[in-house]
């Protein structure tokens, strides 16, 4: 639950509207192998969790 919770909080501090979270978790994304980050949430891994937490956490603190 703490990674899901960690996702949505980073998503709401990135994007200005729920309308641009959504679309962007739900588009192909090349950084997830071309599936869409809720694909790759969804995958059944805890795993999985982690690493879409990681990539929008370090999106929101500007690591690359």
């Amino acid at each position: 639950v703490g990674y899901v919770l960690g996702i949505y909080g980073c998503l709401c501090s990135i994007f200005d509207s729920a309308d641009s979270a959504n679309t962007w978790i739900h588009a192909e994304n090349a950084d997830f192998g071309g599936a869409s980050p809720l694909s790759r949430m969804l995958a059944g891994n805890v795993g999985d969790l982690f690493t879409t937490f990681t990539y929008v956490n370090n999106w929101l603190n500007g690591i690359w």
